[in-house]
């Protein structure tokens, strides 16, 4: 995981809000009960569903986003340019059907569902880290739901 790249990425969206108006969003992606993956089809089988999240975040988001590893099971993608809410509800449906699809890994057919966390940030946060704490506080209710 380079967390300093996604808090490079973090830095650049709140500064380009700051100096230009456009507001960003950022979505915590977190894979739900992946440690059974790992216990199940164990860590290498484990490691290309990661792979292949990633890979179909990418495909959900816009070019102009970037999708970085946060956590051991979650991702967190940046949406800059002011998207819209309703651009960031089809991107968070569009991203967890997508990902909810099988993986198909060697013999092995897994599953996968992820919860997102959405913030869309009208007013800049204070910092990488302040942005971060509400984006997980938003995932943290969107898996209350």
């Amino acid at each position: 995981m380079n967390t300093s790249s996604l808090f490079s990425e973090i830095d650049r969206a709140i500064t380009e809000s700051r100096t230009s108006g456009d507001q960003f969003a950022t979505m915590i992606i977190d894979i739900d009960g992946f440690d059974l993956v790992n216990l199940e089809f164990g860590y290498q089988t484990g490691d290309a569903v990661l792979t292949g999240v990633k890979q179909r975040i990418e495909n959900c988001i816009r070019d102009t986003d970037i999708v970085r590893r946060w956590q051991e099971d979650s991702f967190v993608a940046v949406l800059y340019g002011s998207p819209t809410l309703v651009d960031v509800e089809l991107i968070r449906r569009r991203l967890a059907e997508c990902v909810s699809a099988p993986h198909i890994i060697g013999e092995n057919i897994i599953y996968v569902r992820v919860t997102v966390g959405v913030v869309n940030f009208v007013v800049s946060p204070e910092s990488t880290k302040a942005c971060l704490n509400i984006s997980e506080h938003a995932l943290n209710r969107a898996k209350r739901r």
